[in-house]
């Protein structure tokens, strides 16, 4: 995990503290490494989240697809996309939204 702090791991974490007065949160996963493990930090992140925020928007950037194909930018943000949807629905909480965006460097 580079460049990531992990709220989840940190006793004095506040989740009130941290979602609760925002508008939005940005999550960045990387289109070139495996982001299984992304994924269930997204997951995680937006359950909480809503929890403490039911009208938080959540923006999902995949980053670094400047060094792929178009057919590969496509298949990873279509794969990202239907994997955290599922996840949401898997909970019940397919009524939370995610935007997904395409980044380059």
């Amino acid at each position: 995990m580079q460049g990531q702090i992990d709220f989840f791991e940190k006793p004095s974490f506040d989740s009130e503290k941290i979602f609760g007065g925002h508008g939005a949160l940005v999550f960045v996963i990387d289109a070139q490494v495996d982001y299984m493990e992304a994924l269930n930090r997204l997951h995680q992140t937006v359950l909480r989240a809503h929890k403490v925020n039911p009208h938080l928007k959540f923006e999902v950037f995949i980053h670094k697809v400047d060094g792929l194909s178009d057919d590969i930018k496509f298949e990873t943000q279509r794969d990202i996309h239907q994997r955290a949807n599922d996840k949401l629905s898997n909970s019940g909480m397919e009524q939370i939204h995610l935007s997904f965006y395409l980044r380059t460097l």
